[in-house]
């Protein structure tokens, strides 16, 4: 069941976006300032995702706490996105500074293929599926698998 109409759709992804691009700005400052870990950031921004999804699946929200968790969702979206670079040229610093250009070139390379093979899987899942809960479950699946494999990381630095 729909809670809002399309309008009111737009305006809530349109949200999630500006939160994103605000977060991406503002979080370089941030983290010079707080020296958080980009490792730690990005398992933050990937729990957060997920719990910020689930949530607005399953409560009935107005459309202003649908707005403000749409807030939240982008930020922890710009977490995620921003650490995904840092966490690279961290490993590298570490393990090979002379081929960090490489290594964010690949990375790239690999990520567009992920996209590419994701977005079909994801269609063909939108396409088939009755309800649009399980294409929802489906992302946050994946993120918890990233999120559990990222914990065994760190743990094991």
């Amino acid at each position: 069941k729909l809670l809002f109409d399309k309008i009111q759709c737009q305006i809530a992804l349109n949200v999630v976006t500006i939160a994103d691009i605000i977060v991406r700005m503002i979080f370089p400052f941030l983290i010079r300032e707080f020296e958080f870990s980009s490792q730690k950031v990005f398992l933050f921004g990937v729990f957060g995702i997920c719990t910020f999804r689930l949530l607005m699946m399953h409560l009935e929200l107005s459309y202003g706490m649908c707005l403000l968790l749409c807030v939240l969702l982008g930020s922890f979206r710009a977490l995620t996105v921003v650490n995904q670079i840092l966490i690279i040229a961290d490993l590298c610093k570490t393990f090979c500074p002379r081929k960090l250009p490489g290594t964010l070139g690949l990375s790239y390379v690999i990520k567009s293929l992920f996209l590419a093979i994701f977005t079909y899987l994801f269609k063909y899942f939108r396409e088939t599926s009755v309800d649009l809960e399980i294409h929802i479950y489906l992302h946050v699946l994946l993120q918890m698998i990233v999120l559990i494999l990222w914990v065994a990381l760190i743990y094991k630095q």
